[in-house]
């Protein structure tokens, strides 16, 4: 095991939260122009913060976290006129999460939500392919988002027994997100801190 004076969770934690007020702000600057892309991206951005950060405090903050963020998905996923198939996906994932935290079935949604991500990585890995010679173009970087974002998902999950092959998956994940961002014109920030944000998982992780 090894020791860090601030624990990589708690810093990644707080990260979140930092990334959720951003995106909020956004939120309500794009309100009165729903029909563009800023509103759904700021609503998706925000929804994947809260419920990271409500599985990340676990049993304690976590079950009151993703309570009031499944209220917030239901209104965001009403309100977006577009991307409206992501958005709706990400808040049924909310939906079941809060499931799983307040029915004592969470095992069992843990294993819906890795199942659903694991999906939803290789069909982002497959629109990717189709995209290498678009490197410029929005599409290319907002599949590439979907997948870093996804494999992230996954290491949340799946990484708490140690050791294990999901503990690991945070390196590639960040290595990807880099190399994605670097070859990426769009879409580079995001890349790069969901990148920062498999670093923190992958070094909490390391020091459980």
């Amino acid at each position: 095991m090894t020791t860090f004076p601030v624990q990589p969770l708690t810093l990644l934690f707080y990260g979140l939260a930092l990334v959720a007020i951003g995106a909020l702000v956004q939120l309500v600057r794009s309100s009165r122009h729903r029909e563009t892309a800023a509103f759904p991206l700021a609503a998706l951005t925000l929804l994947a913060c809260l419920d990271a950060m409500a599985f990340l405090g676990g049993f304690s903050i976590g079950p009151l976290l993703v309570l009031v963020t499944s209220a917030l998905a239901v209104v965001l996923a009403a309100l977006v006129r577009s991307y409206r198939m992501q958005v709706g996906l990400v808040s049924l994932a909310t939906l079941l999460l809060a499931a799983g935290m307040w029915t004592g079935i969470f095992a069992t949604v843990r294993l819906i939500l890795a199942i659903s991500l694991v999906s939803a990585a290789v069909v982002a890995m497959v629109q990717l392919g189709r995209r290498l010679t678009q490197r410029g173009a929005r599409a290319f970087g907002g599949w590439g988002v979907a997948l870093t974002g996804c494999l992230s998902g996954l290491s949340l999950l799946l990484g708490s027994t140690p050791g294990s092959l999901w503990s690991r998956l945070p390196v590639p994940a960040a290595v990807l997100g880099l190399g994605l961002a670097l070859v990426s014109k769009r879409y580079r920030l995001p890349l790069l801190l969901v990148a920062l944000a498999n670093v923190l998982l992958g070094l909490g992780f390391l020091s459980a």
